[in-house]
C-alpha cells in the first residue's frame, strides 16, 4: 500500500473508541459491585420433581444505568464505523490527487452479498484506487472473518457494527442483564444446613451449570438442583444475589461484542499501512 496514506485520523477515531470501551468496562463494574444494584436470587422446591429451584426474585430499577450503557455503546459504535469511513476519505484523497469530488458520498461499504455491494461501491468507492477497493472487498461479511474472540454463535464484526450503527441513529441500544456464573449465596443459614442445601454443594452445581442467554426477570429459573433430603422441608426464601453480564438482546456480551468488532476495524486499518511504519499503540482491550 502507499506509504503516503495518512492513517492518522482512523486510528484516532479507533483510539478514542477504545477510551470509550474501557469507560464503559468500567462503568459497568462499579455500578453492579453493590449487592443492591443486582438481581437478588430466592430458592424454592418443586416437589413434582423434588428439585431445589434457585431463581430470580427481584431486579432493581436500573434505568439510567440502562441509558448510560447505551449511549457509550453508542459512542463507540459511532467511532468504530466513523473510523472505516475515514480511512475510505484518505484512500479517496490518494486516488483524486487530493481534490476528492463527492466527499459526502464517501464511505466504507458493509454489504451481506457481492450484488449489494458492487451496487453500494459503485457510490461509495467511485474515487477510491482498483487495489484499495480489492482490499475492501476482501472484508465483507459475505466473506468469513477469522475469529479473535468468540461470542457465542459466529458473527461478521463488520455487519454488526453496521447494524449496531444504524440501530443507534433511530433508538437507543438498549442492554439486558442476563445470568452469569457470578453468584453470591449470602441467604439465611437455615437452607445451607448440613443434610439440607450446604454452600459448597450449591457452588459446585452451579458452576457446572450454563448460564441462560435470557434477560434477567423475575421468576427466571437460573438453576435446578437435585435434592439431599426431602425438598418440602425448605419454604421459599432468598439466598444471595447475582452478579449478571450486560448484554445485547441476543444474549450476547455487550463489551466483548465491541472488542471483537474493534479488532475488525483495527485489522482493515493495519491492511493499509505502509511497510516498515510505526503503527499506532492504540489496540482493542483484551
Amino acid at each position: 500500500m502507499s506509504p503516503s496514506i495518512d492513517l492518522s485520523g482512523p486510528r484516532a477515531k479507533l483510539s478514542r473508541a477504545l477510551e470509550l470501551r474501557e469507560e464503559l468496562a468500567g462503568y459497568i463494574q462499579r455500578t453492579l459491585e453493590p449487592s443492591g444494584n443486582r438481581p437478588s436470587l430466592a430458592l424454592r422446591t418443586d416437589n413434582a420433581t423434588k428439585e431445589y429451584v434457585i431463581y430470580v426474585d427481584h431486579v432493581p430499577d436500573l434505568a439510567a444505568f440502562h441509558t448510560r450503557v447505551g449511549l457509550l455503546v453508542g459512542d463507540i459504535v459511532y467511532n468504530l464505523r466513523s473510523a472505516l469511513d475515514h480511512l475510505v476519505y484518505q484512500l479517496a484523497l490518494i486516488n483524486t490527487g487530493g481534490n476528492v469530488a463527492r466527499p459526502e458520498r464517501t464511505q466504507f461499504p458493509i454489504c451481506d452479498s457481492r450484488l449489494l455491494y458492487e451496487k453500494a461501491a459503485s457510490a461509495d468507492l467511485a474515487e477510491v484506487a482498483p487495489d484499495h477497493k480489492q482490499v475492501i472487498e476482501s472484508f465483507q461479511p459475505y466473506h468469513p472473518m477469522e475469529e479473535n474472540i468468540s461470542v457465542g454463535l459466529y458473527f461478521h464484526p463488520l455487519a454488526m457494527l453496521r447494524d449496531l450503527s444504524n440501530t443507534d441513529k433511530h433508538r437507543f441500544i438498549t442492554p439486558v442483564l442476563i445470568p452469569s456464573t457470578g453468584l453470591s449465596l449470602d441467604g439465611p443459614s437455615q437452607w445451607l444446613a448440613v443434610g439440607i442445601l450446604t454452600m459448597d454443594f450449591a457452588a459446585s452445581m452451579l458452576r457446572g451449570i450454563e448460564p441462560r442467554a435470557e434477560a434477567m426477570v423475575p421468576g427466571l429459573e437460573i438453576a435446578r438442583m437435585p435434592s439431599q433430603v426431602d425438598a418440602a422441608a425448605i419454604p421459599p426464601q432468598l439466598v444471595g444475589h447475582s452478579l449478571p453480564v450486560v448484554a445485547f438482546t441476543d444474549g450476547r456480551p455487550v463489551v466483548a461484542v465491541l472488542d471483537k468488532i474493534a479488532r475488525a476495524v483495527e485489522r482493515v486499518i493495519s491492511t493499509f499501512e505502509a511497510p516498515g511504519s510505526g503503527k499506532s499503540e492504540s489496540r482493542p482491550a483484551a
